[in-house]
């Protein structure tokens, strides 16, 4: 026809569509394109696709956050801190101060990136800021590793207080006998599960307030244990032994160990302008109770205590009953708070593997679902490598759900 310019439209490999396309009923043109193009993901792209859409504005208030922050830093470390400073003689709890002075720094340092740059919203997203691709993947292999462990350390405690409890407890399961530690570490990993279903830190904040009361409680417990049912504090411990420091370091360390957390209570908090005060509580209000229970512990049961001085209360006196079932709350309480940011580092991980050829079903779920909301964060060439066909409306609806079903249970 004259008068008509004809413009031919190019997509090279390298260009990534992150804009909103027209709606589905012109999907004849769109058709042709994609049949002659293939997905190419832009890692960066995914990166900040996710971002942007799971990544909203926060709702935490100053006081929510300092909930989820106590909680996150004070946990079962609160139990093993007399045995630390049994290892190291009193002169250690210097080393506490230090270590939490330098952990209280390193937190601001990483409120600073996150200021700085605000593509950063998690602990991997500063790994990768720092020393690339790379960085990321080594940052996101060290968290895995760190939270596998903590997680495995939570439910060593449960089993080691509970079976102290209850030493002749057991049960059967498909006809296998589990009785003692390893049938309360079932248990509890069971109670545990729904909390990990909880990935908004504003509600969790509830959920923290019980682990920052149940930390109070078992320090009351334990004063109450030693003031009046008889244990006295009479030791006098060690000034200062040497040998122990590398155990007594490794454990103060572990009691700060909260650091993957940090950049998720950030991007949750409503006015991020108070973060700095909500580092300052938190570190120096587990810092005292950390120091408190050390003392406690060390003048109780001198070099005679256990790795958790829990493990050193007469099990019949109802207060020492009661600091052994509150520990019970801790790992409920923290679970799902040290969890919310690998949940998302995961996430991201498994977009970016889209591009693996290897992955082919899951690529061409996400790439559908992407298409069915109107949008794009891959690159095309040639085209989806399997499934009908994308004039088929109908069919990409159910592809959509069906996809939806699939990941839902990993991303939630």
């Amino acid at each position: 026809m004259e008068g008509v310019e004809h413009r031919n439209v190019n997509i090279t490999s390298s260009s990534s569509i992150t804009t909103p396309l027209a709606p589905l009923n012109h999907e004849d043109a769109d058709h042709d394109q994609l049949n002659s193009t293939t997905m190419v993901v832009d890692e960066e792209a995914v990166a900040d696709h996710y971002h942007q859409n799971n990544f909203k504005e926060g709702t935490s208030t100053f006081f929510k956050t300092c909930f989820n922050g106590f909680n996150a830093l004070s946990g079962v470390g609160i139990l093993t801190v007399p045995y630390a400073l049994a290892s190291g003689g009193w002169l250690s709890l210097i080393l506490l101060l230090i270590v939490a002075s330098a952990s209280f720094y390193t937190g601001l340092l990483i409120r600073r990136c996150m200021d700085k740059n605000s593509k950063i919203k998690t602990y991997t997203d500063i790994g990768e800021q720092a020393f690339g691709s790379k960085g990321r993947t080594v940052v996101s292999i060290l968290m895995f590793i760190d939270l596998y462990l903590v997680a495995t350390g939570f439910l060593i405690v449960e089993g080691d207080n509970l079976s102290n409890l209850f030493p002749n407890m057991g049960f059967e399961l498909g006809g296998i006998r589990i009785h003692g530690r390893q049938g309360f570490v079932i248990i509890v990993a069971l109670i545990i599960l729904p909390t990990m279903w909880l990935n908004d830190l504003s509600k969790l904040s509830y959920v923290s307030a019980t682990g920052v009361f149940a930390a109070a409680l078992i320090i009351g417990c334990v004063l109450w244990v030693g003031a009046v049912d008889g244990i006295g504090f009479h030791e006098k411990g060690t000034l200062f032994n040497l040998k122990g420091i590398p155990n007594t370091v490794n454990l103060f360390v572990f009691c700060y160990c909260a650091h993957p957390v940090i950049p998720t209570l950030y991007t949750s908090m409503k006015d991020k302008r108070q973060f700095s005060k909500v580092l300052l509580v938190c570190f120096v209000l587990c810092t005292i109770s950390y120091g408190s229970m050390a003392v406690l512990g060390y003048l109780m049961y001198g070099d005679n205590v256990k790795s958790q001085v829990t493990l050193n209360l007469p099990t019949e006196n109802v207060s020492s009953k009661i600091a052994i079932y509150t520990i019970l709350i801790t790992p409920i309480a923290k679970y799902a708070l040290m969890f919310v940011g690998l949940d998302d580092t995961a996430n991201i991980m498994l977009l970016k593997d889209y591009g693996n050829v290897s992955k082919m079903g899951v690529r061409a779920g996400g790439y559908y679902r992407d298409y069915v909301n109107g949008y794009y964060s891959c690159s095309c060439r040639d085209g989806p490598l399997l499934g009908p066909p994308l004039d088929d409306p109908g069919w990409m609806q159910d592809s959509y759900k069906d996809f939806d079903d699939l990941t839902d249970p990993l991303i939630h």
